[in-house]
């Protein structure tokens, strides 16, 4: 549901409601909210009961985004298409510092469109997922499976040292914001990091771009992508490895190919 303050023309906020048709309906009978401004007037603070939020018959909010626009001309985010600049969530729950444990996510939209989908990019996703895996067993670390469902409750996934993501480009497009919302919170309230490789909550379940594909990157990892493009190498044997005598190469001889690729991998520089 969405709700705008506005103070225009006079120095006092007004709670509205607002319809999906942009339709504003006045609340708190048509009286200013509680408010105060810095006293050096930069900054004014707002109080909002929490009733005016409630929809009749429904249940209170958990949490609320924030975006605000000054003057009809300023904005943040400045594209409202983006995550919320600030997202008011209840208090942060209790963490057991004492348990150290990773969550490893295993994501099911991006499985079904790895390497262009199918049965040979499934497999190659369970792969990876498991590769994953074994590390942290070969570490010595103690993990839990995650799924996309559990990326909503910043209750549960505040209890992990780190989530790891072997690959988490796609996202069905209904939970985008919900699950950006609960890994800010998680990241920037709880310090948990996120450890990931590749594009990250860029595209949606059919493959398509979101429409600010690189924003969770931003808000999140603090990284996006700079350029891309495709390529084309070959690898051969190591001279000095085969003078050595390395038996990892052994039976090669000096320029046989390998292996190699060309155009395979977009956005990719070897």
């Amino acid at each position: 549901m969405q709700f705008s303050a506005n103070s225009a023309g006079v120095l006092q906020p007004y709670l509205y409601s607002v319809t999906s048709a942009g339709v504003a309906t006045e609340l708190n009978g048509g009286q200013p909210l509680n408010f105060g401004f810095s006293t050096d007037g930069r900054s004014v603070e707002l109080a909002i009961p929490q009733s005016l939020l409630t929809p009749t018959g429904g249940t209170a909010p958990t949490s609320i985004n924030f975006a605000t626009l000054l003057n009809n001309t300023q904005g943040l985010p400045s594209d409202f298409n983006n995550n919320p600049e600030y997202t008011i969530s209840p208090p942060v729950v209790p963490v057991n510092q004492a348990i150290k444990k990773v969550g490893i996510v295993f994501s099911a939209t991006t499985a079904a469109q790895y390497f262009g989908g199918g049965q040979a990019g499934a497999t190659a996703y369970s792969d990876l997922f498991m590769s994953v895996q074994h590390q942290a067993e070969a570490a010595g670390v103690s993990y839990d499976i995650l799924t996309e469902a559990d990326l909503t409750n910043v209750a549960k996934l505040s209890q992990y040292s780190a989530l790891i993501f072997p690959s988490f480009q796609n996202v069905q497009s209904s939970q985008v914001s919900a699950i950006a919302n609960a890994l800010n919170q998680v990241v920037y309230q709880y310090h948990v990091p996120i450890i990931t490789a590749g594009e990250f909550m860029t595209n949606d379940q059919t493959g398509a771009a979101l429409a600010s594909p690189y924003s969770n990157m931003v808000n999140l990892l603090n990284v996006t992508q700079s350029s891309y493009g495709t390529a084309t190498y070959s690898v051969t044997p190591d001279p000095t490895a085969l003078t050595s005598k390395n038996p990892v190469i052994a039976g090669y001889t000096a320029g046989e190919l390998i292996g190699g690729a060309s155009g395979q991998f977009a956005g990719t520089t070897p």
